[in-house]
């Protein structure tokens, strides 16, 4: 019994840490797209999604909660099945213990489904008590779905039917729920062993393939950013009337800083996450073919934002495209050439860069000069990669001392 109380103790303070660090980018986005999409939107979606009833009603809650749990399960469920077995619990204890873990890193988002949901009712006269009363159970059945159990082909089916009759908005479906999130408990069995399969990497995609493992989906965090800029735009020309040559400047002002925005967070990402090695940098490349094929991939990541502004004026962005290989090879030489600071490679590019934006902003012949400083920038990031020191070995330079994913200024 003490056994397991403390093994819950344990989960609960890992749940709590997830919960917390992602405390700060929930609540930002959901207080940004408050402030520009207003209540009433949020109010009137929310009547819609509750007031319909059942599967409806289930399946936005059940997405939310779900994308939830499985972000935060990779910093839960990776350890249990290490060290973790050697404790002495049993494998139902462990599981549940997982789960509560899991609930308690998805808080955040509970909270604000609660708040919208309290807002929505309030406001359209709906019965939202049988939505708040599956909240929690909801979690706790999408924690075991996305657990790594034994036997998941078997009891996922009936933990998505407990999710589906938890969040159903009827009383009757709720304790249906209950039965079947117990059925799928049982069913589950004890956690899998995690086995990490070998991925040979090789040939000329393998500075691509090395960038993807060591973001995977965090390179959704600079898209979000740099789209959250085109919705200002969009607002912004939807709710004022400008002459032609105001609304070109916005356009190409919202772009770039886009484009800054998007290449500093993936550089600062990059160079934390997959920081230049002495062993890559032994293999039989020069110094411009790392640099070109790194700068392909950036490239081809940020190349979507810069195609997505065409939607506003065509005819406007084409300034801002010819300055791309200029910033794509100024963010590779401050991702190499970073020393110390308290911003890292975001501070860099953002404050060098940020100017000539605005700058591109004003006026579309900026655009020439930064062009003809291309090839300047590509020298200079070749030799910001020919100076690395491949016999040195330096910490990463962090706040926390044993951190490895964050900057320390010296």
């Amino acid at each position: 019994m003490f056994r397991t109380i403390a093994l819950l103790r344990y989960h609960a303070s890992a749940g709590g840490r997830v919960a917390q660090r992602a405390l700060l980018p929930v609540l930002g986005t959901f207080l940004f797209l408050y402030a520009v999409l207003g209540p009433v939107f949020f109010q009137d979606a929310t009547a819609a999604w509750i007031g319909e009833g059942y599967l409806a009603s289930a399946l936005p809650a059940l997405g939310v909660i779900l994308a939830t749990v499985l972000a935060a399960r990779r910093r839960v469920a990776d350890g249990l099945t290490g060290w973790m077995r050697h404790l002495p619990a049993g494998e139902a204890a462990r599981r549940h213990a997982a789960a509560v873990s899991l609930t308690i890193a998805a808080l955040p988002v509970l909270v604000l489904l609660t708040f919208l949901t309290l807002t929505a009712a309030y406001n359209n006269a709906l019965p939202a008590a049988p939505l708040l009363a599956g909240l929690i159970p909801a979690a706790m059945a999408a924690s075991v779905f996305v657990l790594p159990v034994s036997r998941r082909w078997s009891s996922r089916p009936l933990l998505a039917v407990a999710c589906l009759c938890y969040l159903s908005m009827d009383w009757r479906l709720l304790g249906a729920g209950l039965a079947f999130h117990a059925l799928g408990d049982l069913r589950a069995g004890p956690l899998a062993a995690t086995v990490r399969r070998a991925v040979c990497l090789r040939g000329r995609m393998l500075d691509c393939l090395i960038l993807w493992r060591a973001q995977r989906l965090r390179i959704l965090f600079p898209y979000l950013l740099s789209f959250s800029l085109y919705l200002w735009l969009y607002l912004f020309l939807a709710n004022n009337p400008f002459q032609p040559l105001a609304a070109d400047m916005a356009v190409r002002l919202c772009a770039a800083m886009s484009l800054v925005v998007f290449c500093a967070v993936f550089s600062h990402m990059a160079a934390s996450r997959r920081p230049v090695w002495p062993w890559f940098r032994s293999l039989p490349q020069s110094a411009r073919q790392r640099v070109s094929r790194e700068a392909l991939c950036l490239l081809a990541h940020v190349s979507p934002l810069a195609l997505f502004a065409l939607v506003f004026r065509a005819q406007t962005v084409w300034p801002v495209l010819i300055c791309l290989p200029g910033l794509v090879l100024f963010s590779l030489g401050a991702e190499r050439g970073i020393r110390s600071g308290r911003f890292g490679v975001f501070g860099r590019v953002l404050g060098h860069a940020g100017p000539p934006a605005l700058l591109l902003g004003l006026t579309a012949w900026a655009a020439p000069v930064i062009l003809l400083a291309t090839p300047w920038l590509r020298a200079r990031a070749e030799e910001a990669e020919r100076s690395l020191d491949v016999s040195a070995w330096r910490s990463a330079r962090h706040f926390a001392e044993g951190d490895s994913h964050t900057w320390r200024g010296v």
